[in-house]
């Protein structure tokens, strides 16, 4: 198998770098330490065309394939990890879950909004009481014929202060059990009955927004419902999988910044203080560059 990249990755990879360079770099830390989203990066990101990275033109996108996402991630990651998340969950969750699971009418109605940055997208599954369990959900959807009424409250939401578009997961049977009768819900900012609930204090990666959502009576008609009824689980876990790889872009890109750093401290201690390579505190840090 040949791992080498395609002349037309080379290039993408080039011109990400030079964006990266000139927009993200000069306020990552600014950004960072406002823990602010970065509306400021908006139109930068806009004009780049990155919030529609792999889906296909007529809806507004670029139709670029996994490796260029991957690609376009990883140099957002080397320099900062909250854009990079941004752009990551904006294509990989909401977005993609309208567009793999919506039908024509959704795709049509959301989608060109979503692909060019006029809207932010949020993805709204992990729950204050069920995390990485998402076959436990307490959120709950009642149909009475007409309307869907939600409540029940969303934890850890990327972009969810920010969003104008969310796509919801609620429990939609009393009966099933172990992810099934999940339903995915769309909906939009301003919806009645949908607030912005905490946001979250972080550690890091603190411009990339992450706040809880609450849902009271939320009343929604039947064509806001994306996918089919009680099959949400298995759309949820194949939107993860794809957003698994996407993270791994990320990683890389974090990793790749840390090494680039940790030599910019290493290499001028050498020439300036005479250190010898062989020295125990420099060859304690080489150890530490070489594993990454």
């Amino acid at each position: 198998m040949n791992f080498d990249l395609e002349p037309r990755h080379i290039e993408l990879q080039r011109r990400m770098r030079r964006f990266c360079e000139t927009e993200i770099i000069p306020h990552a830390q600014g950004n960072d330490l406002k823990e602010t989203f970065h509306w400021d990066l908006v139109p930068a990101l806009r004009k780049m065309g990155l919030f529609g990275i792999p889906f296909p033109k007529k809806y507004g996108g670029q139709a670029l394939d996994a490796v260029s996402l991957c690609l376009i991630l990883e140099e957002l990651g080397r320099c900062d990890a909250g854009v990079a998340l941004t752009i990551e969950s904006h294509n990989g969750l909401c977005t993609n879950h309208i567009f793999m699971n919506g039908n024509e009418e959704q795709r049509e109605k959301y989608l060109p909004r979503l692909t060019c940055g006029q809207a932010l997208g949020a993805w709204a599954l992990t729950e204050p009481q069920a995390g990485s369990d998402a076959a436990s959900l307490k959120t709950r959807a009642v149909f009475d014929g007409q309307y869907w009424t939600l409540n029940g409250s969303k934890t850890f939401t990327t972009q969810g202060s920010v969003a104008g578009v969310y796509v919801v997961f609620a429990q939609s049977s009393d009966t099933a059990s172990g992810g099934r009768g999940l339903t995915a819900f769309v909906m939009e900012k301003g919806t009645p009955g949908l607030s912005i609930g905490k946001i979250e204090k972080k550690m890091g990666i603190r411009c990339s927004d992450t706040a809880q959502l609450h849902l009271h009576d939320v009343k929604l008609t039947s064509d806001h419902v994306v996918g089919k009824v009680g099959r949400a689980f298995r759309d949820a876990m194949r939107i993860l999988d794809g957003g698994r790889v996407a993270i791994s872009g990320i990683s890389v890109g974090i990793a790749r910044g840390a090494l680039e750093e940790g030599l910019k401290w290493v290499k001028p201690r050498q020439k300036e203080y005479g250190i010898r390579p062989d020295s125990a505190g420099l060859t304690a840090a080489q150890k530490t560059l070489a594993q990454i």
